[in-house]
């Protein structure tokens, strides 16, 4: 036991010099002098946290006013906008204030409107002819397709008629038949 005693009193002699205590009184002194530290630190931690978010809360509210000030700074040029600030987003009113100095260093003068709406009539005239010759060749196509129709329908019924030998003997006999092949050649020519 005494040579258990000293392998511990040795090995805690190293902590004895480090901690600064001889004995076990001043052992327990020490102990409660690093717990109050300790817990005074744990105090001054939470303490610090709370500070940390109650700054954080400030300037997170300091942010959103800023951002409100600028919304209501931009919305203020257009009477319609003054009702619908808060549904302005920051970005847009940023976006919008952007377009607003853009405005500002280049007026608008009545002869840059006035040349503006004439290259639109202009573009607008062009684009109605261009659909007006759009539409006839559509018309035209439409009448080319018809008549393609009713000329393959009537090359199909001469075709049957011409190779056809009783047609050929009827033709020869009857007038009605004969004027009838005659419409269908002229028909099919007139195609």
């Amino acid at each position: 036991m005494e040579s258990n005693k000293e392998s511990y009193e040795s090995s805690i002699q190293k902590y004895k010099e480090s901690l600064r205590f001889s004995n076990e009184k001043e052992f327990y002194e020490r102990y409660k002098e690093f717990s109050q530290k300790k817990e005074n630190r744990l105090h001054q931690i939470t303490y610090e946290k709370e500070q940390i978010q109650v700054e954080t809360k400030v300037l997170l509210q300091a942010e959103e006013a800023i951002k409100m000030a600028k919304i209501r700074e931009v919305s203020s040029h257009y009477p319609d906008l003054r009702t619908a600030g808060r549904y302005l987003s920051y970005e847009n009113a940023l976006k919008l204030e952007k377009h607003v100095d853009i405005a500002k260093k280049t007026p608008v003068t009545l002869s840059v409107i006035e040349k503006a709406v004439k290259n639109q009539e202009d573009d607008l005239y062009k684009l109605k002819k261009d659909l007006k010759i759009f539409q006839t060749e559509k018309d035209h196509l439409n009448k080319i397709k018809d008549q393609i129709t009713k000329l393959e329908k009537t090359e199909q019924e001469l075709d049957k008629v011409t190779n056809s030998p009783s047609e050929a003997a009827k033709r020869l006999v009857s007038k009605k038949t004969r004027q009838h092949y005659e419409e269908l050649q002229h028909e099919a020519n007139h195609y």
